[in-house]
């Protein structure tokens, strides 16, 4: 599985890149939060002083350094649903052509008991053609079907953590 560094060099396209940028602009405005807290900092009495405003400052640090933490979290639990996979659309692919397949196998079956009731068979499923493709069209179906659904499962659930940005 991805880093969150590998994430973010990777999301370039929406709607990976969303999260990205919004972790990066969290990012940005925590690193701008802390260099206003140093210009804060003052020698007074010969100790490290700051001077009035800082409270502010130290707010803006801790609604900075929560929004990272947040999409942090975000991109960790994205990430866990993506898996294997680079991207959610990569996951969309591939749960397009299972389905593809497992259609095509619909289509096969029905033409093939199309052209056995056209040699007037009176029970085309009774036919070898038909069989061999039916038994492997229930085959495909019940191999596919638990991948079929965990990847639906996943996609919904990634798309929703995305959809947060």
């Amino acid at each position: 599985m991805k880093t969150i560094e590998q994430f973010l060099k990777g999301a370039t396209k929406p709607p990976e890149s969303k999260i990205a940028d919004q972790y990066k602009q969290a990012l940005d405005d925590a690193d701008k939060a802390s260099l206003r807290l140093i210009r804060h900092l003052r020698v007074k009495d010969g100790k490290p002083a700051f001077s009035d405003g800082v409270k502010e400052v130290e707010s803006d640090i801790s609604r900075a350094d929560e929004r990272l933490q947040t999409i942090k979290i975000d991109i960790k639990e994205y990430l866990d649903y993506v898996g294997e996979y680079e991207s959610v659309q990569q996951m969309v692919e591939k749960l397009a052509r299972l389905r593809r397949t497992v259609d095509n196998l619909h289509h096969d079956v029905a033409g093939l008991t199309k052209q056995a009731v056209n040699r007037g068979a009176e029970r085309p499923q009774d036919d070898t053609a038909v069989m061999a493709a039916a038994d492997k069209r229930d085959r495909v179906v019940a191999e596919s079907k638990a991948e079929i659904e965990d990847l639906q499962q996943r996609i919904a659930k990634a798309k929703e953590v995305i959809g947060r940005y």
